[in-house]
């Protein structure tokens, strides 16, 4: 046998071991006993499945399968973040999107910042997105923070390592139109 017939016929073998594996993974995906109880989810798998199956017995390279290879629940609380950030880009305050402004911190331009400029977040209330306004009530950070179910404004004070934040002003909201309405009336000073 010739060198070129040996690489061949190893090149070959570590083909069909590809091959295994990956049907073995496919195959590996599918919980039978749910399939033989009819679960919904389950037996929708088997479509995919077959038809890669078939595409691997042919020689064919399966990077993706349907019905498996789907992301299957989203976190709840990513979801929720999610939504808020594609409303709040929409509203056209994508730039302002988890930004502070700052005031003082020993710069002599003020300005919106990452949030994470200040280090802590002592004294806030759970939030899931914070917006940069376009004012700082006095030397320190001041941030519009959004929850699933509520809108708040809070500064923390110079020095920021030794301050915790306050809420300035707060407000529930029902429904997307009033949260977007509350976050553009939070921008600037109130009156």
């Amino acid at each position: 046998m010739s060198n070129s017939e040996k690489s061949t016929e190893s090149e070959s073998l570590a083909d069909l071991m590809k091959q295994a594996q990956k049907a073995h993974e496919i195959i590996e995906a599918v919980d039978f006993e749910k399939v033989a109880s009819h679960d919904p989810e389950e037996v929708g798998k088997l479509q995919g499945v077959n038809e890669a199956l078939g595409k691997l017995s042919e020689g064919e390279q399966v990077n993706r399968v349907d019905g498996l290879d789907e992301v299957e629940n989203l976190d709840p609380a990513f979801a929720i973040k999610n939504e808020l950030l594609l409303l709040l880009d929409d509203a056209g305050l994508g730039e302002r999107l988890g930004r502070v402004y700052t005031l003082g911190l020993g710069s002599a331009q003020p300005g919106t910042k990452p949030a994470e400029i200040v280090p802590h977040r002592e004294g806030l209330p759970a939030f899931d997105v914070v917006i940069a306004p376009n004012y700082a009530p006095a030397d320190g950070a001041h941030g519009i923070f959004v929850s699933y179910s509520g809108v708040f404004s809070a500064h923390v004070p110079e020095p920021i390592t030794r301050h915790h934040w306050k809420i300035m002003r707060s407000q529930p909201y029902d429904d997307n139109e009033e949260l977007v309405s509350l976050v553009k009336r939070y921008l600037n000073p109130p009156d």
